[in-house]
């Protein structure tokens, strides 16, 4: 039985994006895309946001951007067939740990499932497990800058992944070969990589190789803000 999945990139619904919701719709901007993303089994996107009412920022070392959207987001994401948001990335605390605490209620609430953040680091670190098209898929995200966004013992955060500790990749590589025991398809989503990178470095492509080899059906990476391909191992692919 096949799955079709639609995996996008970092999805910013802030700044001007959230001031054109406001004026147009929750519809804008994807409406003329909705047959296609109808078409997957799965659509899931890095959420590269933040989305709260409250008016609160990130009160740690400056950051050149900051994105943080209004609770409509959630909306235009529900009406667009979102059915998974990455939030492991280096823009889910610009609203601060309770933007990111009302980030999760609000997704959810609107019966998308999140992964890569939460109010601590174990559940920063769970998997999403979903039943899609009759098959179980495991999704498990990281992302390896930001680090001051990491998650805590009992503060929220994101699942942070320090790529030059060969104990934290160890850790990494366990939790896939777990979730890979306990699902149809395990998928590894990472947020990468330095902006505009023209090619995936060396050590990236290792560490896809590794995840590969301990369970994981497709590596998902995203953060440089332009597609750099796929390459296949065997039935696996990382993109």
């Amino acid at each position: 039985m096949s799955t079709r999945l639609l995996l996008g990139g970092d999805a910013m619904l802030g700044r001007g994006v959230d001031a054109a919701i406001a004026r147009h719709g929750v519809d804008w901007p994807l409406a003329a895309l909705r047959s296609h993303l109808a078409g997957a089994d799965l659509v899931a996107v890095n959420l590269e946001c933040a989305i709260t009412a409250a008016d609160t920022w990130y009160q740690g070392p400056p950051k050149a951007f900051y994105f943080r959207a209004r609770p409509a987001a959630a909306e235009l994401l529900r009406h667009a067939g979102v059915g998974l948001c990455t939030l492991a990335n280096n823009h889910a605390l610009d609203a601060g740990p309770a933007g990111l605490l009302d980030t999760l209620d609000i997704l959810r609430a609107h019966g998308i499932a999140c992964v890569g953040a939460g109010a601590d680091a174990e559940s920063a670190w769970a998997p999403a497990v979903l039943e899609i098209a009759g098959q179980r898929l495991g999704v498990l995200a990281g992302c390896d800058h930001q680090a001051d966004f990491a998650a805590g013992p009992d503060t929220p955060g994101i699942a942070y992944l320090d790529l030059a500790d060969p104990a934290q990749v160890d850790k990494l590589l366990g939790r896939v070969r777990r979730l890979a025991a306990a699902v149809d398809h395990a998928i590894v989503a990472l947020h990468w990589q330095p902006n505009w990178v023209p090619t995936v470095d060396a050590r990236y492509r290792t560490l896809a190789r590794r995840l590969v080899e301990a369970g994981a059906r497709l590596v998902w990476g995203h953060s440089p803000h332009h597609f750099l391909g796929v390459q296949w191992f065997g039935p696996a692919a990382v993109l």
